[in-house]
């Protein structure tokens, strides 16, 4: 008997869950703060960090193809626990809110890898004589003839574009799968029009005509979420609890640091009786520095005393004040990726972070993976010049021109419907790359 109330609490639930997506006018499903579920079938957040996550998703079809763009949200708990050395880890925002880097950092966690199964059933009109449907369109004695199947589909992680917490993260650009037979997995069984679906798919459809027709025929979804998978950057997590735990002991945090740093200054100037020329300038004026190059290098120096206040050790300073600087270092490491008609991905990686006057870190840099386009140079994009016989008439040569200018436009538009073709193979190139570096423990910039 406590079976029977466990499976229908559990049936209520997921049909709770579900929500109703109707095909618009154009042919499009949208579907809107789809809440993803974590309590049925789930699969927990290890770091228990997730309290709500919505998503977001549209399907069409282009030149035939299916097309898919999701978007993501999710909501905090404000604690995480991760696995330490002696056994489970925890902090809590609150506990790091006297820290500011810390709170910075736990700010903007981030998953570095999900996956979301989405399931339900769809349903949608059939053609009488419909080929793929034969005499079962009737077969629940429904006056007009309906289709109703159940469904699953894993939106894979390198589908998936995840924020910190509270950001609604869009992906720009839609994808599309290879084929049909790798989008939706329909069952290849009917169910009764809003009867439930099983937890497995049973009787699979392979064809890719089956299923593009079937897609093509759904009208409206009944659709619930869960998260199937999630991966959380632990090394990261650590490392805010580890420094935490060092702050707490008595070790200083950044900004403790350069206020201490501020205090020395001050101390420095009062202990000297406030002789102004015993102090020396790059302690008290701070504008008296100046950004120079040494054998390919950058550091800081003082214009007045040619003195080194940060080392020639970077590849670009981005700032300096108060005897610290921001700096770039370039990794000799690039990768790239080559396509037909799209433009090509050029990947360039480097080191970004605070050093102090003899080049020390002051928190641990951040390491960047920057997927952009190479740079190309084209040439001169001047006019091209025509050499005309003397005795060509001006209707014949305007008539060439025309001709030229029509072959020109023609090439121009098979090139982008080529392009557009080979862009959704580029757009999940970038969208694995991105998940890739990110589990390496890199900040992903894409500038496309």
């Amino acid at each position: 008997m406590k079976n029977i109330v466990l499976l229908i609490l559990l049936i209520s639930v997921n049909l709770l869950q579900a929500q109703k997506v109707v095909k618009t006018s154009d042919n499009r499903f949208i579907g809107k703060n789809i809440p993803v579920s974590q309590a049925f079938e789930r699969i927990d957040d290890p770091a228990g960090l997730i309290d709500k996550m919505y998503l977001g998703f549209e399907w069409w079809t282009l030149m035939g193809e299916p097309i898919e763009i999701y978007s993501t949200k999710w909501e905090s708990t404000q604690h995480y626990s991760v696995p330490g050395t002696n056994g489970a880890r925890q902090i809590s925002r609150y506990e790091l809110s006297k820290y500011p880097d810390l709170l910075k950092r736990f700010d903007n966690l981030q998953p570095i890898k999900m996956t979301i199964e989405l399931s339900g059933s769809a349903s949608g009109n059939v053609k009488l004589g419909d080929k793929y449907f034969n005499d079962n369109i009737n077969l629940f004695g429904e006056q007009s003839p309906i289709f109703s199947k159940c469904f699953r589909y894993t939106i894979e992680n390198h589908k998936l574009l995840l924020c910190k917490s509270d950001q609604v993260c869009n992906d720009i650009v839609a994808g599309s799968p290879k084929t049909w037979s790798e989008f939706i997995l329909w069952d290849g069984s009917y169910i009764k029009p809003g009867g439930g679906c099983g937890s497995y798919i049973s009787n699979q459809i392979t064809d890719n005509k089956h299923l593009k027709h079937l897609f093509d025929l759904t009208k409206e979804l009944s659709i619930s979420a869960r998260i199937k998978s999630i991966e959380w950057p632990e090394y990261e997590m650590n490392a805010i609890i580890d420094l935490y735990e060092k702050y707490e002991k008595g070790d200083l945090s950044p900004k403790q640091i350069l206020e201490k740093e501020k205090e020395g200054k001050k101390k420095l100037y009062t202990d000297n009786n406030n002789d102004f020329w015993s102090v020396p300038d790059d302690v008290i004026n701070d504008n008296n520095y100046e950004i120079k190059s040494k054998n390919g290098k950058y550091g800081v120096v003082n214009k007045e005393t040619n003195k080194t206040l940060i080392p020639f050790n970077y590849d670009k300073i981005l700032e300096y004040k108060n005897g610290v600087a921001i700096v770039k270092i370039n990794d000799t490491k690039t990768e790239s990726f080559d396509f037909e008609y799209c433009s090509d991905i050029l990947v360039t990686f480097y080191t970004k972070g605070v050093v102090n006057a003899d080049g020390s870190w002051l928190n641990p840099p951040e390491r960047i993976a920057n997927i952009g386009k190479p740079t190309v140079w084209s040439g001169y994009g001047g006019p091209v010049l025509t050499s005309w016989p003397s005795d060509m008439s001006y209707e014949e040569r305007d008539r060439i021109r025309k001709k030229r200018k029509e072959e020109k436009r023609k090439k121009a538009e098979k090139k982008r419907k080529l392009r557009e073709q080979e862009l959704p193979q580029r757009n999940r190139k970038v969208a694995e790359l991105s998940r890739s570096y990110k589990s390496q423990g890199y900040t992903v910039k894409i500038e496309d």
